[in-house]
């Protein structure tokens, strides 16, 4: 049985020698010592009136008594009741049950002592003199429990509210709060919220928060219950089950103190887990005691109980100065890509999830999930390659300037070019996966209006004019003399130029010829793009509008590629009623021709 007592205020008094005065006591019950003694020193520059107001008894030898006199009745005016025991008499006795298996909180350490954060704030709540603290032996969390149903223990330490609980026990204020993680192994994919667990077998301590919080809101969820949360995560490590979720500084702690090197923390969830102290019904009064005495502990002591049991490692940050404005970009570029890969990885994850449930006794589930689970993995190793090209081109570029402290100004334009150049490569990555995730959950817009196609054809070739005179290329464009016209939607229709012609940019080789046409018929508007480029292979027509297919052909001046130009072309020419073709002209190279209904035809009529 360990017992916290403040120390008696007997062997806690100091004498203060003042001049005139023998040792006198003043109890360090009283917090407020300097101004005690600057009192005395104010007082004792007062002299006694000639007619002496106090009785004669109080104005003999020693004349210094006096002034002792009023001190006292300052002292008691300036003495803070805080410090007294609740009743008159002796300090009330709680008697508190830990958790002997709930590192940091409370443990058994080395020498068999009680230790952790939760005994370090019930040794600063008896120093505080108003109660005795008496912490039961250490037993099992579900008996200690039970013993403070039955009111053998008065209060329970680290303690998370539930309505459960609620029942049985009043509840202080928070005095710690930390978040719920998900455990899995390190060869696991990422698992960062419990919906993603449904039909997942987790470890869970039994008569904990977590598990009952689990079983009442994600039923799917298949709880093998154990005995502490460090047999969950043994579990968890040899591969029993597949994760478990627990207080993130208990599994921090446990992990590394039983080092469990093959676990990692998945995830946090948006469930925090703030702890406190459980009061039994009966004993309203140590609530409010108890709260009062939380209140009472200073931030600082509380960081220092935390900083001595709770330890954090803290990456070394870089800042580049001189290079912010560039870096800001990149980040923000990135930080964009990174979190429409995140978006899309869920939405595919919970796609699979759902039709494994509905459509497991169909035969075409199998292909189906193959299928989405190939894009995943297509979208995710994309997105790792293509966008590390330009982000080392940026941060090599930020480098090399950071390196030289004087650059002169046709330097620093050439780099800036270089920078800016890179990050519309990442701009364009970027908007090819919101388009075709647009269209492919049927979120893009088209407003098609009748349009005369010489005028966004002309300013689409502008655009890739100085693409084209980097990679000595000429960009035909002959524009007919009379209008042609078709019903389009503007956005759309600049987006098959701009996927079309920058196709037949990126596969020609230097001094190349691209040529773009327009021709008109009584039923169609056709566009047609030409290029001198490698062609297609049997191979590549057959998969060449199929989402994140690469060619065979390569680029020939290293310009990345997402796989979805040509499918996300295909879907928005199909929006607008049109059709396109591939083909590979006797001379060589690609032919790709996109077709609409002519603004008075037919087809148009029958389509619309």
């Amino acid at each position: 049985m360990v017992r916290f007592r403040a120390l008696p205020i007997e062997s806690r008094l100091i004498f203060l020698d003042f001049p005139g005065i023998g040792g006198s006591p003043f109890s360090k019950e009283f917090p407020r010592y300097s101004d005690v003694v600057s009192l005395y020193s104010l007082v004792r520059t007062i002299s006694l009136p000639r007619k002496r107001p106090f009785p004669p008894w109080l104005c003999r030898r020693p004349a210094g008594w006096w002034r002792v006199w009023l001190i006292g009745v300052f002292i008691f005016a300036l003495w803070e009741p805080a410090s007294l025991p609740l009743h008159g008499g002796e300090r009330p006795l709680i008697r508190v049950g830990l958790d002997p298996a709930w590192p940091p909180f409370s443990m058994i350490d080395a020498d068999g002592n009680w230790a952790g954060m939760d005994v370090d704030l019930l040794q600063i709540i008896a120093d505080q003199g108003r109660v005795d603290i008496e912490i039961h032996p250490p037993v099992p969390w579900p008996e200690i429990y039970e013993k403070a149903l039955r009111g053998e223990v008065d209060v329970l330490a680290s303690t998370a509210y539930s309505p459960e609980r609620e029942r049985d026990f009043l509840f202080t204020r928070v005095y710690i709060d930390f978040p719920v993680a998900i455990i899995t192994r390190r060869d696991r994919p990422f698992l960062i919220s419990f919906e993603q667990l449904a039909g997942h077998r987790v470890a869970a301590p039994v008569s904990h928060v977590v598990t009952d919080f689990i079983r009442n809101r994600f039923p799917k969820i298949q709880l093998v219950e154990t005995a502490s949360t460090a047999e969950a995560l043994e579990s968890v490590s040899r591969g029993e089950t597949d994760a478990t979720a627990a207080n993130l500084a208990h599994a921090s702690h446990i992990i590394r103190e039983r080092g469990l090197t093959n676990l990692k923390i998945s995830g946090l969830s948006q469930h925090d887990f703030p702890l406190r102290l459980a009061v039994r019904r009966d004993r309203p009064d140590l609530q409010d005691l108890l709260d009062d005495a939380l209140v009472r502990v200073p931030p600082d002591v509380k960081a220092a109980i935390l900083a001595r049991w709770v330890h954090v490692e803290y990456d070394s940050l870089v800042i580049w100065e001189r290079v912010r404005p560039y870096l800001l970009s990149a980040i923000l570029f990135t930080a964009a890509a990174m979190a429409l890969v995140l978006l899309w990885n869920r939405r595919l994850a919970a796609e699979i999830g759902r039709r494994r449930l509905v459509e497991a006794d169909l035969a075409g589930t199998r292909d189906n999930l193959r299928r989405i689970n190939e894009e995943k993995s297509q979208i995710l190793a994309m997105a790792a390659h293509d966008l590390r090209t330009p982000l080392t081109n940026i941060l090599f570029q930020m480098e090399v300037l950071r390196m030289r402290p004087r650059i002169d100004k046709a330097e620093l334009d050439a780099a800036n070019e270089r920078i800016t150049e890179q990050s519309k490569r990442i701009h364009h990555m970027v908007n090819q996966l919101l388009t075709a995730d647009a269209l492919e959950t049927g979120a893009q817009p088209f407003h098609l209006v009748e349009e005369d196609l010489r005028e966004p054809v002309s300013k689409a070739i502008l655009e890739h004019a100085d693409h084209a005179l980097k990679k000595d290329i000429r960009l035909e464009f002959f524009p007919p003399k009379e209008p042609m016209r078709a019903r389009v939607d503007a956005y759309a229709f600049a987006q098959v130029l701009d996927n079309l012609i920058s196709n037949g940019l990126k596969f020609t080789p230097k001094g190349g010829r691209v040529r773009v046409d327009l021709i008109t018929s009584d039923e169609w508007a056709e566009l047609r793009v030409r290029d001198s480029g490698p062609g297609f292979s049997k191979e590549d027509r057959e998969h060449i509008f199929t989402k994140f297919r690469k060619l065979s052909a390569r680029p020939t001046d290293g310009e990345g590629s997402t796989g979805l130009g040509l499918c996300i072309t295909r879907s928005l020419v199909e929006a607008m009623h049109g059709q396109i073709l591939m083909e590979r002209p006797p001379e060589g190279g690609a032919l790709m021709r996109v077709r609409f209904p002519a603004a008075n035809s037919r087809k148009r009529n029958r389509t619309t």
